[in-house]
Order: structure tokens, then C-alpha cells, then sequence
């Protein structure tokens, strides 16, 4: 076609379709621009390939120019200027999930690899630089304006070029292509991957096409994004993106265009769109206070977080993570969040007071949107109670049944709050805080229950003082004829896990490798949590491997066997990705399956529940007569676990001990009310005094 044409939405599918063109060479740019123009599906029958280079191939791209030539195979090439432009080819196979269309394997006479910084093959799943081995390459890089050779020919006269462009083998050998190296950029002190949000924006529904550019230097980089989304206004795109990702990540600039400017060579021009976004004044996300007063909704929005934190001053730029919310607070600011502004979105806890206050709607009489990590925490601690209660069977075994999930949505809710501070700030600091918080209940309840037994004359076990349920042998106590307060072994044990964790991101701060990531921290984690767990016991007992566990037993309640459970959890929570959530669910199934031979059925099936629930849908709608229930259950979950055993025995002790039915019922009752008393007193004090003592329930 005339060059013209390629770039007109209107003038080349006619084109194509005219002319009959049997085979087509695309870049994912005029792929969009193709799609835009065709009028209706089938409407290229005669195209039999289509060939697509030039840059990363977003599989709906693919999927779409699918639809208009049914008919055709569709390859993605892979090359640079240095090297024939079918270096590597894939041919597509329709898979969705993916961030964009693989790179394949090298054509004839050429080699793909994925080098590491020691320029050796990194492993599967490893992410690496592309490199090119073949005799068909330019003589060298061009640097100064001269020629600079290979470096290291190798011996068969073939030559390696290192492309710039970042991959990763996939299990079938096949390279995926991410973007290009100096793609990754530092957006306050974050290292944020350009090619990564270019892909999120574009899955957003609407969106037809996107890009991401970074715009200045140093501290002062921030990100423009660029995109064709008819139909969809800019504050509808930014909810989108601020319920996709994280602060840093999202962008200070937003432009819906008709379409993007394209180069001669069918790329996006990135220099037509730097220009003016560079004179383009930051969103509230580049760092910046909003100017101007708070409107009616922001002031309320911040004057209901205030109550809940007691922070001194809460801007409108303020986020609930960024001003170090917790587990408990985030039911509470969840509720304040949606009695302001209708319903809390997802990703809310990351967006600011000004974005949220954008985002107000009215809320359904009918239906309640909860996340469904607290959900299953109230189901779970309903269950524990029950079963300590008699009321009904605890899943099969009274240590790590119920308690399992609560021990991964505990783990979540470290992943989503705590351990991304602790990154931001490249410190411990927030998850000894969260200890802090959780041990001081703990240690009134403790104190409780020694006063109370040392006035009635009774012995008291030294755990519970010394805060080591969890490192008690209950078997061998069942066995003496008294099992005391064993139920204290879960909130024991979680102090510990909690003191672990502090450990290894102190480790990390310590070796400088916080740039390693998040993710990348917890999979080692758990590796080695998964050791503890199922390898660590037979030092001790040598039938475990045998799988004839006791349910009371040390190995059942050490912090060691449930640390890889927590971890989990955070690993769920740090894989938003629909791809890496589907990464995640054999592990979660292997996982379960290994519980289930060395502790049993019951925790195995409360931990694949609680897992798979979590990563298939992290929101659900419940009827609205029954959120207030689940909320207040969920955020008491701590105050009902310490009290409802004393509870019990009180009750009993005046006769008033009832069915077990009515035992359940009042513990829960008088959990939600000793933690709605709690919290407020601690919003009283803090707005008073620093924030040392806000309770976190981690629980």
C-alpha cells in the first residue's frame, strides 16, 4: 500500500482486503491499526500468514487480528538492526495468559540465549539478556561512531550479540521476551519495569493500546502513560490502573489519544510523545501534594483514617499503606473507607485520599463487596471456636486445623501490608512494629490469666508466661493427665514466625539485596520454610517420615512447621498477576498434599481451601444484612482467640457455662466487643501520644 495507508485506521484493512493480499508483515503498532479499521470478523479471508517484529505482541493483539483473518498462522518474529530481523520465530498458540507472545527458539542458523551478568546461561524461568549466536551478524556495536567487534568470537567463527532486550526461558525452551533493559527505571527509590506497565494497562477493558514512557532524570523520574481508549474517561482508567498497581508503578501522567503516532517502520514514535508529556504537570502519584483545599469528601475521607490511625496530619496525598496500616486498622479504615465514598475499590489500601474521593459512587442496599482474605479469617476463627467449644468436629485435629488458614490469610495480610514497607524502607522496622502490636494483648491476657489462677490457687504452666506454647510437647503433658492452655500455642507461634521474618528482611538489609524484590525473597523463603516443615521433625522423631504423626505433638506447634505457611500466604499476596496466580496453584495443591501426609487431612484441606479461595477471587459479594457481621468478626479475631477459653471457664465457674451452642455465641459477642474497645482507646491514646501502641491483629 501507499505509506499513507499503513498508518489509516479506515484505508488499510480495505486495502488488504482489496487486493487480496495473501501475507502480511506487522508491527503490534499497525496490528492495532488494522484491528480499528475492519469492519466485522472474517473480514480478511484470503490472509494465510501474518507475520508480526518490531516489539513485545500483546496476545489480544494477536487474538483480534485472529478473529478478522481466521485463516492465517500467525509468527512472531524476533531480530534487532544488528541481526536479521528472523532470528527467532514463534508461531502463536493462542494462549492468553501470557504477557506477551513468546520469541521461540532461533531460526536456521542462529541461536537464542538468556546470559546472566556473568554472561553465562542463567537457569529456566531465570530472567536474563537475549543474546544472538550466529555467523549472520553485524560486525560489532557501535559506540562513539566506531565499530567496537564481539567480544570472545567463538571457536566455530559464530559471533554472540548481546541485544539489550530482557527474557526468560520458558519450560518448553521457547524465550518470552520482557522489554528492554534500560526499560527498568527508579521511580522513588522503586524499581519500576516500563514494558510491566504497559502490559497492565493495556489488559485494562477498553483499552486498545498503551505505553509507558519515563520522563526526567533522578529522583525527579516519573511516568507518562499514553493510550487509545474509546469510550473511557481519564478517572475511569486511573481507578483501573490504581486497582492494578502499586503507587510507584502507576502514573503521574495519563493521555487518552485517538490513536498513537507511529514512526515510518510501524513503531510507536516515543519521541512525538515525550514532547509534550515532559511540559505535563505530575498526578498526585509523582510525589507532589495535591494543591488547593480538600473538597467534602477527601476531608471526611481524611478525618475517618485519622480516627482510626491518630496520625498528627494525613494529606491528601496519603495512602492507608503508606501511612503504615496494619491488619486491624484495615477493617476498620475499609469500613470508614466505603461509609465515605460508597465502595472501597480493589487496591484501595495503595490509592491516595484524592484518588479515592474521585472514585465515589453510590453503594448497593443489597449487595456487600468483601475481600475475601477477611471473609475466610471470620469463617476460620468461627470454626476454631466451635471446635474448641465441642459444638462441632475441628477438622480432624485440634493443632493446625482451622488455625491453617488463619495462618495463611495472616501471612496475606503481611505480604499486602507490612513486608512492602519494610522494602519501601529497606528495614525491619515495620514488622516489629506488627510484632509489638500483636504481643501486647497477648501479654495482657497473659497477665490475666496468671492472676487469675495464682488468686484461685492454681498452677500456672511457665509458657504462658514465658510466651513458648508453641515449643511445648502437648502430647506428653496429655499424657500426664492435664493439657492447660494449649490453645495459646497459635497466637505463640505467630509471635515467632512474625520475629523470623524480622530476621530474614534484616538479613537481607544486611547483605544489601533488597533490590532482589519481593517475590524473589519469599519463594527463597519458602524453600527453605518447606525444609523445616517437612524435613526438620525427623531429627526428632524418627516416625514422621513415616507419616504417623500426633496431633498434639512438639512437631504440630513448633514456629518452624508453620512458617512456610505464612510465607505462602505472602506469596499469594505478592502475585497479583493472573499468570503468576496460576504459577501459584500447584504449589499450593503440593503443598496441601505434603500437609496431608505428615499432619493430616484436616489441615491440608482448611490450607488449600483458604489458598485457592484467596487466589481465584480476592473479592466476593455477600448479602449487605451480613457484612457487618463478617467485618467485626474478622478484625476481632485476635480478642476472640485469647478470650473465648477464659471465657468458657468463667462461666462455668458461676454456673452460667450453658450449651455449647450459647458458649460459642457469647464468646463471640465478647470478642467483637473487648476489640471494639480496644481500638478505641488506642485511637484515643494515639492522636495523643506516638503511634507505639496501635494493635495490629496480625491474628
Amino acid at each position: 500500500p501507499e505509506a499513507g495507508a499503513v498508518a489509516e485506521p479506515a484505508k488499510l484493512a480495505p486495502w488488504l482486503r482489496e487486493s487480496g493480499a495473501t501475507v502480511a508483515h506487522l508491527t503490534p503498532a499497525i496490528g492495532q491499526v488494522l484491528v480499528a479499521g475492519a469492519s466485522s470478523a472474517g473480514d480478511l479471508p484470503d490472509l494465510r500468514l501474518m507475520f508480526w517484529g518490531g516489539d513485545l505482541l500483546p496476545p489480544a493483539r494477536v487474538d483480534a487480528a485472529a478473529r478478522l483473518a481466521p485463516g492465517a498462522r500467525h509468527i512472531n518474529f524476533y531480530g534487532c538492526t544488528e541481526t536479521p530481523q528472523a532470528a527467532g520465530w514463534f508461531e502463536w498458540d493462542g494462549d492468553l495468559n501470557r504477557r506477551a507472545a513468546p520469541i521461540g527458539h532461533g531460526a536456521a542458523g542462529f541461536q537464542l540465549l538468556v546470559l546472566g551478568p556473568d554472561r553465562q546461561p542463567v537457569g529456566l524461568g531465570e530472567v536474563g539478556e537475549i543474546a544472538v549466536r550466529s555467523h549472520y551478524l553485524s560486525l560489532g556495536y557501535l559506540r562513539d561512531g566506531k565499530i567496537v567487534p564481539h567480544a570472545e568470537p567463538q571457536a566455530d567463527g559464530t559471533a554472540i550479540y548481546l541485544t539489550g532486550d530482557r527474557g526468560l526461558h520458558l519450560p518448553d525452551g521457547a524465550i518470552l521476551a520482557l522489554g528492554r533493559a534500560d526499560d527498568q527505571v527508579k521511580v522513588r527509590g522503586h524499581r519500576v519495569d516500563l514494558s510491566e506497565v504497559s502490559a497492565v494497562l493495556m489488559a485494562c477493558p477498553g483499552v486498545q493500546t498503551a505505553t509507558v514512557l519515563a520522563i526526567g532524570e533522578g529522583e525527579g523520574v516519573r511516568l507518562a502513560a499514553f493510550a487509545v481508549a474509546p469510550g473511557l474517561g481519564e478517572s475511569e482508567l486511573r481507578a483501573a490502573i490504581a486497582a492494578r498497581l502499586p503507587g510507584p508503578m502507576q502514573p503521574s501522567t495519563l493521555r487518552l489519544l485517538d490513536r498513537l503516532p507511529l514512526t515510518p517502520n510501524g513503531k510507536i514514535d516515543r519521541a512525538a510523545l515525550l514532547a509534550p508529556a515532559a511540559d505535563t504537570a505530575p498526578g498526585p502519584q509523582a510525589g507532589p501534594k495535591p494543591v488547593g483545599r480538600p473538597n467534602e469528601t477527601e476531608q471526611a475521607l481524611m478525618d475517618a483514617w485519622t480516627a482510626i490511625l491518630g496520625a498528627r496530619e494525613i494529606g491528601r496525598d496519603a495512602s492507608f499503606s503508606g501511612l503504615g496500616g496494619d491488619s486491624l486498622s484495615y477493617v476498620q479504615a475499609y469500613l470508614a473507607t466505603e461509609e465515605v465514598i460508597g465502595e472501597a475499590p480493589v487496591g484501595w489500601h495503595h490509592m491516595s485520599v484524592a484518588e479515592l474521593a474521585a472514585l465515589k459512587r453510590k453503594r448497593s442496599n443489597v449487595w456487600s463487596v468483601i475481600d475475601t482474605p477477611l471473609l475466610v479469617r471470620a469463617l476460620s476463627i468461627c470454626i476454631v471456636v466451635s471446635g474448641h467449644f465441642q459444638l462441632t468436629h475441628f477438622a480432624f485435629t485440634p493443632h493446625g486445623g482451622a488455625t491453617g488458614s488463619l495462618l495463611i490469610i495472616s501471612g496475606f495480610m503481611f505480604g499486602s501490608l507490612t513486608l512492602p514497607q519494610s522494602f519501601k524502607q529497606a528495614s525491619a522496622g515495620p514488622i516489629l512494629r506488627s510484632i509489638w502490636s500483636l504481643f501486647v494483648p497477648t501479654a495482657l491476657f497473659s497477665a490475666l490469666i496468671v492472676l487469675v489462677r495464682s488468686l484461685g490457687h492454681h498452677g500456672v504452666e511457665p509458657y504462658v508466661y514465658s510466651f513458648s506454647a508453641d515449643f511445648t510437647d502437648f502430647s506428653r503433658m496429655e499424657r500426664d493427665g492435664w493439657v492447660g492452655d494449649d490453645y495459646l500455642w497459635y497466637v505463640h507461634c505467630l509471635l515467632h514466625i512474625f520475629l523470623m521474618l524480622a530476621a530474614a528482611v534484616a538479613l537481607l538489609g544486611a547483605a544489601k539485596l533488597f533490590g532482589m524484590g519481593r517475590r524473589r525473597f519469599l519463594w527463597g523463603l519458602f524453600a527453605i520454610a518447606c525444609a523445616l516443615r517437612f524435613v526438620l521433625p525427623v531429627f526428632w522423631d524418627h516416625r514422621f517420615l513415616g507419616g504417623l504423626y500426633d496431633d498434639r505433638s512438639l512437631e504440630t506447634v513448633l514456629p518452624t512447621t508453620h512458617l512456610a505457611t505464612v510465607v505462602l500466604g505472602a506469596l499469594i499476596a505478592a502475585s497479583p498477576a493472573r499468570t503468576q496466580k496460576l504459577q501459584l496453584v500447584p504449589v499450593v495443591a503440593a503443598y496441601a498434599v505434603a500437609t496431608s501426609y505428615f499432619y493430616g487431612v484436616g489441615p491440608a484441606l482448611y490450607l488449600l481451601a483458604g489458598g485457592l479461595l484467596v487466589l481465584a477471587a480476592p473479592r466476593l459479594s455477600v448479602p449487605r444484612v451480613l457484612s457487618p457481621a463478617i467485618f467485626a468478626l474478622a478484625g476481632a479475631s485476635l480478642w476472640i482467640y485469647l478470650s473465648h477459653m477464659m471465657l468458657r471457664d468463667a462461666l462455668g465457674k458461676v454456673g452460667l457455662d450453658g450449651s455449647p451452642l450459647a458458649n460459642f455465641a457469647v464468646a463471640l459477642v465478647v470478642g467483637v466487643g473487648l476489640w471494639s474497645g480496644w481500638s478505641k482507646a488506642i485511637g484515643w491514646l494515639a492522636r495523643r501520644r506516638p503511634l507505639i501502641l496501635q494493635a495490629d491483629a496480625a491474628a
